[in-house]
Formats: C-alpha cells, sequence, structure tokens
C-alpha cells in the first residue's frame, strides 16, 4: 500500500509586496512578462516564492514565504514540497497578485496562469539548475474590472 504524503501549510506570510509604476521616460522591456522562482527548504519544510508581475505601466513584486507540515517519516521531501507545496503557495500569490491589481489605478487587473509544478520538477532536475527554477511566460492576462 503507497504511503500518503498529505502536506499541509501551518502557515505562510508576506515578504514583500510592490507596486510601482514606471515613469514616462522608463523604458520597460520586459513588458509582458512574468517571473516566477521557488526556494525549498526540506530541512525546515517551507518554501519561498517570489513572483515579479510586467505590464505596460507598472511592475507588480512579490515575496510569499510558507510553512508546511508532512507525516512523520516522509521521504523525498524536496519533491514532494516542490510539487505539492508551491502550487498551494502559488495559489495565495496568485490571489494577492489579482487583488493589488484590482484595485490599483490601471485599468486591467492581471490573473496569473496556471503551472505545472510536477513538469516544472522534473524539468529542473533533468536541466541540474540547483535549487531555483524561472519560468516565464508571454503575457500575463489582463481583465478589465467588471
Amino acid at each position: 500500500m503507497k504511503k500518503d504524503n498529505k502536506i499541509e501549510i501551518e502557515n505562510y506570510f508576506v515578504n514583500k509586496l510592490s507596486l510601482r509604476y514606471f515613469e514616462e521616460n522608463e523604458k520597460n522591456e520586459n513588458e509582458g512578462k512574468i517571473s516566477l522562482r521557488a526556494w525549498v527548504d526540506d530541512k525546515n519544510l517551507s518554501i519561498k516564492l517570489d513572483v515579479e508581475v510586467f505590464d505596460e505601466a507598472r511592475i507588480i513584486e512579490l515575496s510569499i514565504i510558507g510553512q508546511f507540515s508532512l507525516p512523520k517519516g516522509t521521504k523525498n521531501k524536496e519533491k514532494i514540497l516542490s510539487e505539492k507545496g508551491t502550487p498551494v503557495l502559488y495559489e495565495y500569490a496568485k490571489i494577492t497578485i489579482s487583488g493589488i491589481s484590482l484595485f490599483d489605478k490601471f485599468p486591467l487587473s492581471v490573473t496569473l496562469p496556471s503551472i505545472d509544478f510536477e513538469k516544472q520538477y522534473e524539468k529542473k532536475k533533468e536541466n541540474e539548475k540547483g535549487n531555483t527554477e524561472d519560468i516565464k511566460t508571454k503575457e500575463p492576462k489582463s481583465q478589465e474590472p467588471k
């Protein structure tokens, strides 16, 4: 019988949240890009997730840290945290960024795309890039408030 590797988030906190408008003469070379970096600490069962969203007028930056719990004796903690914990934390990031952009003076809210974290973890392991992974998309999905 397969052991249940149930992961639960114990708590999380926002380490950084900022929204900054570009100056009129400031060039935005990253318009339409999203940068996502995740660091997994399997000893302390925590994940740090940094998200940057660039659109035509602003940059939104979020750093969020989550503390998780796993059943005693769980093996492959890094893999489980990466594949199961990071998506949980990412959902909090999506809600936070959507909320801050929705109530902003710029008329478009930002909705972050869905990400297959299991696939990203396997890709990271194949490439042996260490403990960070950048995920970039062509353009964030923006929606005008109703």
